[in-house]
Order: C-alpha cells, then sequence, then structure tokens
C-alpha cells in the first residue's frame, strides 16, 4: 500500500494499493475519517466481476452497484 494520504488537519486519509495486472482489475483502499472511524472499499472491472459473479449481487433491486454476496445476506 502506499503511504497515508491526507486531507485536512486529520479530517480524511487513506492508503490504497492497485492490482499488479496490466490492466489493472482491482483497487483497494483504507480510509481513515478523524482518526476515528475506519472502512475499507474495492473498485473491480467488470471482467473479473464477470469471472467471480456469484460473488456479487445488486447492492438493491435494479442497482448498478454491487456488494458482497455475505453483506448482503446479513
Amino acid at each position: 500500500m502506499v503511504p497515508w494520504q491526507s486531507l485536512g488537519d486529520s479530517v480524511f486519509c487513506c492508503r490504497y494499493v492497485v492490482s499488479s495486472k496490466e490492466p489493472i482489475e482491482k483497487m483497494t483502499c483504507l480510509m481513515q475519517f478523524y482518526q476515528n472511524r475506519l472502512f475499507l472499499g474495492e473498485a473491480i472491472t467488470p471482467e473479473l466481476l464477470g469471472r467471480n459473479g456469484n460473488l456479487f449481487v445488486p447492492a438493491s433491486e435494479e442497482s448498478p452497484i454491487v456488494v458482497p454476496r455475505w453483506s448482503a445476506e446479513q
């Protein structure tokens, strides 16, 4: 991951890593707000999603956003 990048006085910080494949298939980002709340985000290409289609489901009906199946089933 890259070193922490910050915006403002500890308002927002993030670290990220991208896949080593060319073209890039995936990016993962660790985000922190006010040095208190930590979030993990991931962006993947449609091609990677197609290979792993059973792992992701739409966030809601007719939504273009997908979430991990385990997250939707909770």
